[in-house]
């Protein structure tokens, strides 16, 4: 039985989810070969330094995207990348003793990253350390310069774009593995969508959205909910403001018209019932969830995409006719009464893929 050790880091949900939805894939399907642990990097960091990480990525991600949009492509270069490699040296340093440690402790076989900045930590100490060697795996649908790291055994990427990108950029060519980006395998479950759908006193002929805002509820849900009030037949939607309080609040003050259900939820652990249920989404298009509409064939508008990442998943959803992006309130309108296609690509499990790979 092979060890298996996932790191993540919670700036953003999607890393963690992606290193939960491998965990819970191998717990389901591979209980006799592998040992999952997950370990999340903020653990095992100071405090100044977790809320450096943490609570600044928040903060910069609502309040100013076009900051991290200018950070995100400051960055994007081999020589700012360099640059970066230095401040993580630094960090490792002052931050790393105690995580290592605990992989050390762990003694897995291999170690899976689904952030850079654990990665590129654990790069540089590799050889010092002595420690077992490990993959990445990218949770978005573009590359940025510093999720290239050398040293890892083998790099797993959502499209065969992205690994284009990293042949000119990496000696150990072979690593590359087009696998996609991990979804929990009930995504992967055949749904009864009229069960669940009289389960949550759907009417029938009712057109279902579902609107979401990230797992920290970055975006400010009630100006696409109440853009949806315009609607002139039965609409029924769910609209999901995550871990955000205020937000949820905020959206509990909206009054819909009489055609119009709104359902209002925090964090829901069931995301899969709710985008099986969905005619369209309509939120953020973080990999995570992008990948999850793409699994379950449900088109998907991004909305306000932060520069970076999210526009580059942006751009993958128009470029496979998988969903549009809203630039404004009237597009959100006219994508719902409009919008007619249905996402065809198929959609394999990732995890597994990753999971065959390390295990050989």
């Amino acid at each position: 039985m092979k060890h298996i050790v996932i790191v993540s880091l919670s700036a953003g949900a999607g890393h963690v989810r992606a290193a939960q939805a491998v965990q819970n894939t191998a717990e389901t399907f591979y209980k006799s070969k592998t040992k999952i642990t997950h370990i999340d990097l903020k653990d095992y960091v100071s405090l100044p330094m977790k809320k450096i990480l943490i609570d600044s990525y928040d903060l910069v991600i609502k309040q100013a995207p076009e900051v991290w949009g200018f950070l995100y492509q400051k960055t994007n270069s081999i020589s700012a990348s360099t640059r970066f490699k230095q401040l993580a040296n630094a960090l490792k340093k002052i931050n790393s003793s105690k995580f290592i440690k605990h992989i050390q402790l762990l003694n897995p076989d291999h170690v899976l990253f689904t952030h850079f900045l654990p990665a590129e930590i654990y790069s540089g100490l590799k050889l010092e350390k002595n420690l077992p060697d490990f993959s990445i795996l990218i949770t978005d649908y573009g590359l940025h310069e510093l999720w290239v790291i050398e040293r890892a055994k083998h790099y797993f990427v959502a499209t065969s774009k992205i690994a284009w990108k990293l042949k000119e950029r990496l000696v150990n060519q072979k690593s590359i593995n087009v696998t996609g980006i991990p979804v929990d395998p009930i995504f992967f479950k055949r749904s009864n969508i009229p069960a669940l759908k009289k389960q949550h006193k759907i009417k029938k002929n009712t057109k279902v959205v579902l609107t979401l805002s990230g797992g920290g509820g970055l975006t400010d849900l009630s100006i696409v909910v109440a853009s949806l009030f315009s609607y002139k037949k039965q609409l029924h939607i769910f609209a999901v403001a995550g871990k955000n309080k205020k937000l949820y609040k905020k959206l509990q003050q909206l009054t819909p018209p009489k055609n119009i259900t709104l359902v209002i939820l925090e964090w829901v652990d069931n995301i899969d019932q709710y985008i099986n249920m969905a005619d369209i989404v309509v939120g953020k298009c973080g990999g995570m969830t992008t990948t999850e509409c793409l699994t379950t064939k449900t088109p998907l508008i991004a909305i306000n995409p932060i520069p970076g990442q999210e526009e580059q998943n942006a751009q993958y959803i128009v470029e496979h006719n998988l969903g549009a992006i809203a630039q404004s309130k009237e597009d959100i309108l006219y994508y719902l009464q409009e919008y007619k296609n249905k996402p065809t690509l198929k959609i394999t499990s990732a995890a597994k893929s990753i999971l065959n790979k390390i295990l050989e």
